[in-house]
């Protein structure tokens, strides 16, 4: 604050008792201005003081504020971290579930699959084993058909064989009879 000065103003010279002079109304005026600037001293002071503490305030009330939001700030990106790490989380689960059905759907899909080949191989084995149990028997028909057939001729052939041999016997029997018989008869003759 600037000081103020009252402009000097020489003041008429009168010899009148109650009127001071000017020694004492240059010292009046000096006791004024350090009054004055005492006052201004002690105004200065106490503005000075007043600015420190509204400043002191202001300073506290903005570390205030920034705490405040310092605090908000944590707590948000802490609730962001924790959704964050939330959704994360149900994502991994939601890939893993999807995974797992896929594994099992293949695993599922390679079971059936594995099932009907091995149907299918069971079903071919099954008929050609039955081809070939048919092959096997038609084969054994066939070799006993021809064995019948050997063993019925054969047998026929020895039967004839027998008959001939048979009929052979007989003729020469009945030739021996008939001439024996006829021997006896000239015998019988004679």
């Amino acid at each position: 604050m600037k000081r103020f000065r009252t402009p000097y103003r020489p003041r008429p010279q009168s010899n009148h008792p109650n009127l001071p002079s000017r020694r004492q109304e240059a010292a009046q005026q000096q006791q004024r201005e350090a009054a004055a600037a005492q006052i201004q001293a002690v105004h200065r002071g106490n503005a000075g003081r007043q600015e420190a503490a509204q400043q002191q305030q202001r300073e506290a009330a903005a570390a205030q504020i920034q705490a405040v939001h310092r605090g908000n700030a944590g707590r948000q990106e802490a609730a962001l971290q924790q959704q964050q790490e939330a959704a994360a989380t149900q994502i991994q689960a939601v890939h893993r579930g999807n995974a797992g059905r896929q594994e099992a759907a293949q695993r599922l899909h390679r079971e059936a699959a594995a099932t009907h080949i091995q149907a299918v191989h069971r079903g071919n084995a099954g008929r050609q084993e039955a081809a070939q149990q048919q092959q096997r028997e038609a084969a054994a028909a066939q070799i006993q058909a021809v064995h019948r057939g050997n063993a019925g001729r054969q047998e026929a052939a020895q039967q004839q064989q027998r008959e001939a041999a048979a009929a052979q016997i007989q003729a020469v029997h009945r030739g021996n009879a008939g001439r024996q018989e006829a021997a006896q008869q000239q015998q019988r003759e004679a």
